[in-house]
């Protein structure tokens, strides 16, 4: 029976070693914050300005999000709001859509 107990435990700790050794740590990154008026899309409605930015470039994108997501065919796009109206804002995810974008070749 004590050798039972000592094989789980072992295989416990085996287990245990393989899972942590397997894991990738992830690192926290601070990200910088730009004045919204800085972004030439930014538009002013009803007191809320709201800007788009879009990480089409491999190297940005990878920067901002720890890795190559544009490699996968995802194209992320970051808004921005900043709100001083009296009204609140929504996202309403059922409508916003995912679409395949190619980005225009020089």
């Amino acid at each position: 029976m004590i050798k039972m107990k000592s094989f789980i435990s072992i295989l416990l700790l085996i287990t245990l070693a393989t899972y942590l050794s397997a894991c990738q740590s992830y690192q926290r990154r601070a990200i910088p914050v730009k004045m919204l008026s800085s972004y030439p899309n930014a538009t002013e409605v009803a007191g809320a300005t709201i800007a788009a930015k879009i990480y089409d470039d491999k190297n940005e994108a990878e920067t901002f999000y720890g890795f190559d997501i544009v490699s996968t065919g995802v194209i992320p796009v970051q808004l921005i709001f900043d709100n001083k109206g009296i009204h609140s804002i929504t996202i309403i995810p059922s409508q916003t859509f995912p679409v395949r974008w190619q980005k225009q070749r020089s």
